[in-house]
């Protein structure tokens, strides 16, 4: 029963021909079996289980998000955490290195990263959680290896600015970069809520369908 997945692209260099090498990453999350499958699309998968490693075991991760290029989030919602890799490559192999942990959290489903609308700038990037144990929202800046708490937004309700349920999150894209707009799936209140977000402050938009 996988859940979710992403991809992420690196290109390899070499002196001589072919030059320039393309290859792509798939990441999936694989929350009964508590795991993540990964490897190149097309070859053979391995699995990430987390024993042994820094973060000790995963227990049902589901939602994910990457920046494309190294680093992969996973809602490991057993755990109440949301899980920073970095994607390591060497030609047709990839490995998850664990970068950090953002704790403190209820049941996380779902992850939505940002590069703040700038790709080239990661001082900016941004990471949005669907914390749905809480029924909220919650941003953080990505500083130095770590996520800091930036701001957080509702509660368990069927008004403007609550939420019952939000499952799932996504940002939205305009040109190659990110734009403001955070839609979150309000599932228990089954809609889509439209949130804007500025520097990391999370402000409530617009809900659909409106009652």
């Amino acid at each position: 029963n996988p859940y979710a997945t992403v991809v992420v692209g690196h290109v390899d260099i070499y002196e001589g021909f072919p030059y320039l090498e393309s290859r792509w990453f798939q990441v999936v999350s694989d929350p009964e079996w508590n795991r993540l499958l990964y490897g190149e699309i097309g070859q053979g998968l391995e699995a990430f289980d987390g024993s042994g490693e820094t973060f000790g075991n995963l227990a049902s991760p589901r939602g994910m998000s990457t920046d494309g290029d190294s680093r992969v989030f996973v809602a490991d919602t057993g755990n109440d955490r949301v899980l920073a890799f970095a994607v390591v490559s060497e030609f047709e192999q990839m490995r998850l290195e664990p970068l950090f942990a953002v704790e403190n959290l209820s049941s996380p489903y779902d992850v939505a990263f940002s590069d703040g609308g700038t790709p080239l700038q990661p001082e900016d990037d941004l990471l949005y959680v669907a914390n749905s144990g809480r029924n909220e929202v919650v941003s953080y800046r990505i500083v130095d290896r770590q996520a800091v708490l930036s701001d957080r937004i509702g509660e368990l309700g069927s008004a403007d600015g609550s939420f019952a349920g939000p499952m799932a999150i996504t940002v939205g894209r305009r040109e190659g970069a990110h734009t403001p707009d955070i839609y979150v799936s309000d599932s228990h209140n089954r809609r889509v809520v439209h949130l804007r977000g500025a520097q990391g402050s999370l402000q409530w938009n617009r809900r659909r369908p409106e009652e």
